[in-house]
């Protein structure tokens, strides 16, 4: 008898640690000293381990997060055409590639379905352009050419006329027109600052928080290296683009996040970011206007 209860003791201080949900077994057999065997009731109660509440009731303590992402992948292209009506160019076209990366952190506002989030970025563009135009070319040249100074004339005795002429070589110029086919190419690479303004609607599914990001950015040039090309096809110094002063975008952001504890998440974030305006008066042309990216990194909850 006293093994009996000391078994369902032993259980009954587990179930009060662990448990959940409360469930009745009579299956279990005892036997005493004396060897008689009986069925007992066993009361115990076992754990539920359920990741949505584990996640939810987490995460809920955490009203703020700060995360350090990098970017791998920036992309934006574009093919443009110019026609120009200055007599030296014409059909000139230019293949214009962006590519880049990017380091930085956001610091988040959480709550239950809504965050906020403001962050730095600091980014690389390098660009790629191609010209191909049709340059037309005038040369001056000199020349010399017999110029008649003066012109007399005589008559015989049987009336006939001889004529007699004063030539001397005279210098000339004239204009010659010549038509040259020209592939140009530069590598411009451009440093910038980012700073991220955006709210977020937020959805958590067990594991998994799905946010969707959107808001401005300004782009503020820090300093840039290497050749481009101007409108015209000619190559420049890239330190010659004036862009000083921010430039506004628009940025979408999808941003899933997979919970590796209570406290860190980590996440993958897609977006798209649309050129709105620039502080210049002056649009320089060379700026891309759409740009894809891919983030990933490391959230922390606070």
């Amino acid at each position: 008898m006293k093994y009996w209860f000391l078994l369902s003791l032993i259980f009954f201080c587990y179930t009060q640690v662990m448990c959940q949900d409360i469930r009745y077994d009579t299956t279990y057999q005892v036997t005493y000293e004396n060897g008689i065997k009986d069925s007992v009731i066993v009361i115990y109660k076992r754990v539920i381990v359920n990741e949505k509440f584990y996640i939810v009731d987490s995460t809920q303590k955490y009203r703020w997060a700060l995360d350090a992402h990098v970017d791998p992948f920036i992309t934006a292209s574009r093919l443009k055409s110019y026609h120009f009506t200055s007599p030296e160019i014409n059909n000139h076209n230019k293949e214009v590639k962006y590519t880049g990366q990017s380091i930085g952190f956001n610091f988040y506002s959480t709550g239950k379905m809504i965050d906020i989030r403001v962050g730095l970025n600091f980014s690389r563009y390098t660009i790629s352009l191609k010209s191909s135009r049709n340059v037309f070319t005038q040369t001056t040249t000199k020349y010399l050419e017999n110029d008649t100074l003066d012109t007399y004339y005589t008559v015989d005795d049987n009336g006939q006329i001889t004529y007699f002429y004063i030539i001397e070589p005279q210098e000339k110029t004239r204009i010659d027109t010549k038509t040259e086919f020209q592939n140009n190419s530069a590598i411009g690479k451009f440093y910038y600052t980012q700073i991220v303004l955006q709210g977020a609607y937020k959805r958590t599914i067990k594991n998994w928080d799905l946010l969707l990001f959107a808001g401005p950015v300004a782009d503020i040039l820090i300093t840039s290296r290497g050749n481009i090309l101007n409108e015209k096809g000619d190559k420049v110094s890239s330190r010659e683009v004036s862009i000083n002063k921010p430039t506004i975008n628009f940025q979408a952001n999808l941003q899933t996040c997979y919970h590796l504890s209570p406290r860190i998440q980590l996440f993958v974030e897609p977006y798209f970011q649309k050129f709105l305006f620039s502080f210049n008066k002056e649009q320089y042309a060379l700026y891309p206007r759409n740009f894809i990216g891919l983030k990933s990194g490391l959230k922390f909850s606070l």
